[in-house]
């Protein structure tokens, strides 16, 4: 005769070594986690690629604008009137003014043109490098938040 013991040896043989009294109560098994996982790691990877696609698109299309900005600006300015200024002492001068006065007009006329300034290669000291830029004009400060003083942060 079969006791409780052998019996239940005799059934996990004929079912193949399944236990269904430890499987989870809802039936959730190692392998539907597994399928749930690959899951969200695949759409977290989609996903990831078309945010840093669509960043990268954008970024693009932001510097092709500021570059046709940027060559707009440098054909208005005259180059005579940056050759003209050559240093700190020449910021009250005519040419200095003029060019001043173009780059506020292009802050205030586009409004994604926050600064606006000019530059050349550095060239007042025997020891500068390809690499090395000064500032030449930039653009007078201006009230940007409308409350009637030019603040620290607003000046040029």
């Amino acid at each position: 005769m079969l006791n409780n013991a052998s019996l239940r040896a005799y059934v996990k043989l004929i079912m193949g070594g399944l236990d269904k009294s430890r499987e989870p109560a809802s039936g959730l098994t190692r392998r539907w986690w597994t399928g749930i996982a690959l899951v969200v790691a695949a759409t977290t990877l989609i996903f990831t690629f078309i945010y840093h696609m669509a960043r990268y698109a954008v970024l693009g299309e932001v510097r092709q604008q500021a570059k046709a900005v940027a060559v707009a600006v440098a054909k208005a300015i005259p180059p005579e009137d940056l050759e003209a200024v050559r240093g700190p002492e020449d910021a009250d001068s005519e040419p200095c003014r003029r060019v001043a006065q173009l780059l506020g007009d292009i802050e205030r006329t586009n409004p994604d043109v926050r600064y606006a300034y000019t530059m050349r290669r550095a060239m007042r000291s025997p020891d500068c490098e390809l690499w090395d830029y000064e500032f030449i004009v930039d653009a007078p400060s201006r009230d940007m938040n409308g409350d009637g003083i030019i603040s620290r942060s607003e000046m040029a």
